[in-house]
């Protein structure tokens, strides 16, 4: 991309217009709108931000080219940048330049022109309350636009700035203050300020939300600016094209059964376009895991969601995810003001482990690791958590948390006589009668997790994520990876997909991008590494699908894997009647 500088009140006549070419220097900062009062410059290094400059000038030839910044809380003069020259290339009228400046502000920004003899020529103010620091994006559903009342409104600070929606004031900047991305009160605002105070470096947020929207808003093949990608990635560009990271609050638009199925896909997806076109695969994501819904649909989705947000940032290491359902809510849906506030500080802590590598703070509260059973009656359960900080909460009275057992070929509740501490990081759950080996275990189910009576937590009192159908490994003794443990797939391309639908005992297996001709094998395990099913099929039947008919087996999970290319590429499915 180009850094664009233009003057917003000239003195004399130096202007600072586009660059023609993209300079390639070390460490530079492209954008492609213009240089404007509350501006922020992400920082292309860990103590300052580069920037590549062009501009004109009248009058004599000038020999140097300066820049000088004033820090607008003492009016001082920042130490080395009093008329300090830039780097730069003079003729025919135009100069290119590059320069750094450091991380912080807020910043007056000066450029003028000397000749040989250090004789001012021209002096221009180009922008004033400048920050730089990191520029993260906001988008997602309404939860992000924010629905909470202003009263007791997160207060500003001038270190945290925000662009305004472009459409309205075509991508000015100014001191973030809440509404930042609807008329109602968010979480963006405190979740800049809760990095800015732990990390000292200057925020800039771009928010691009919208209430109600389904993941399919956020498509990139919808190129319409009344859809989401567009508009999300046209005020990234205009902020200048880098960002520190994004934080992603959606989900409650697809909870029924389609869009739940389809959701973990699309959603990565998105997140991968995203990182594509900021040109950083490792671009950090903290999402939301939803909460509660009390009016409508069918709780089963809800939970499947939840579960596919926590997959997501389990399988990828440059995302996290953070629990909100236990935080005061507006609505049935929306959260409140206070929630708000909490909800920003959690965003914000686990933004620091993932973009700042601060490890030690608490952020995304304890999170399902494995399960076992511990003897062979089967009847006592270990559910191990990782993430704990301290040790798991409360040592008694253990809510929430169930057990799902194939009883005449359908899931049902398992007894359960008693939950207890096992150690700081895990719980023992006794089941009055002994469980099969598909057994499954699950925390929080349904609608709202809080009616559940959900209580387990960390001991800074942060809440276990909630999980659905996480298989128990047999007699202690934990399954291999690519059965129990599996994650969507292992290979880096997902040629393998399978009918998402968990309750359809027809499930239809596909292979994408396999030659017409080319040879696939393929086997369906259950999770004790039993093979319930073999096929064989060329390309041309896989691209439509061959079904596997789970209708006579028990419900539970089972493992697709195919060899296709000399590689073994695996699926994960949930069959429930």
């Amino acid at each position: 991309m180009k850094f664009i500088l233009l003057a917003m009140s000239l003195l004399h006549s130096i202007a600072f217009c586009a660059l023609t070419a993209k300079m390639v220097l070390p460490n530079t900062y492209y954008a492609e709108d213009v240089f404007r009062d509350y501006h922020v410059i992400q920082r292309t290094s860990e103590t300052h931000a580069g920037l590549s400059l062009k501009g004109t000038y009248a009058g004599g030839l000038p020999a140097h080219i300066q820049i000088k910044l004033i820090d607008q809380e003492d009016t001082s003069c920042v130490q080395g940048y009093n008329w300090t020259s830039i780097e730069s290339a003079i003729s025919g009228g135009q100069w290119t330049g590059s320069t750094l400046i450091p991380v912080g502000g807020e910043y007056k920004i000066l450029f003028r022109s000397i000749d040989a003899s250090e004789t001012e020529l021209e002096v221009s103010d180009t922008a004033e309350h400048v920050l730089v620091g990191d520029i993260w994006a906001a988008s997602g559903q309404s939860n992000m636009c924010g629905r909470g009342d202003l009263v007791d409104v997160e207060p500003s600070i001038p270190y945290v700035h925000h662009m305004i929606d472009m459409y309205r004031r075509d991508g000015c900047w100014q001191v973030a203050a809440e509404p930042i991305a609807s008329t109602t009160h968010g979480l963006i605002l405190r979740f800049a300020k809760e990095v800015y105070y732990t990390t000292g470096i200057p925020i800039g947020l771009i928010a691009s939300a919208s209430g109600g929207q389904s993941i399919t808003y956020w498509d990139k093949a919808q190129t319409s600016y009344s859809y989401g990608y567009a508009p999300l990635l046209r005020t990234i560009d205009a902020a200048g094209g880098i960002i520190k990271g994004m934080i992603w609050y959606q989900g409650e638009s697809d909870t029924d059964s389609l869009r739940s199925c389809l959701y973990k896909e699309r959603t990565v997806a998105f997140f991968n376009n995203v990182r594509g076109d900021v040109e950083n695969p490792q671009l950090p994501i903290v999402l939301a895991q939803i909460g509660g819904e009390t009016a409508y649909g069918d709780g089963r989705w809800w939970m499947h969601t939840r579960n596919e947000q926590r997959l997501i940032a389990e399988e990828d290491s440059n995302a996290a995810c953070v629990s909100v359902f236990d935080l005061p809510r507006k609505d049935n849906v929306h959260l409140s003001t206070p929630g708000y506030k909490i909800a920003g500080v959690r965003f914000a802590r686990a933004a620091l482990k993932l973009a700042y590598a601060m490890d030690t703070l608490t952020w995304g509260g304890p999170r399902f690791d494995k399960a076992f059973f511990i003897d062979d009656n089967n009847d006592k359960i270990v559910v191990v958590f990782s993430g704990v900080r301290d040790s798991l909460q409360p040592s008694d009275t253990i809510k929430g948390l169930f057990v799902l057992d194939s009883l005449g070929g359908a899931l049902v509740r398992s007894a359960i006589s008693g939950i207890s501490l096992y150690g700081p990081n895990s719980v023992l759950i006794f089941l009055e009668s002994s469980a099969s080996a598909n057994a499954l275990v699950g925390y929080g189910d349904g609608f709202d997790p809080i009616k559940d009576s959900v209580n387990l937590t960390d001991g800074t009192g942060i809440p276990a994520q909630l999980f659905y159908y996480e298989p128990i490994a047999e007699s202690g003794t934990v399954k291999s990876e690519d059965i129990v443990r599996l994650r969507g797939n292992i290979d880096p391309e997902p040629v393998l997909t399978a009918q998402p639908n968990p309750f359809n005992p027809r499930t239809r297996i596909m292979v994408r991008n396999i030659g017409l001709r080319e040879q696939c094998q393929g086997m369906v395990y259950s999770v004790t590494g039993t093979v319930v099913w073999q096929f064989s099929a060329i390309g041309s039947q896989l691209l439509e699908g061959i079904v596997w008919d789970a209708g006579s087996l028990p419900s539970g999970i089972y493992l697709v894997k195919a060899s296709v290319w000399n590689k073994t590429i695996s699926k994960r499915i949930i069959y429930l009647k």
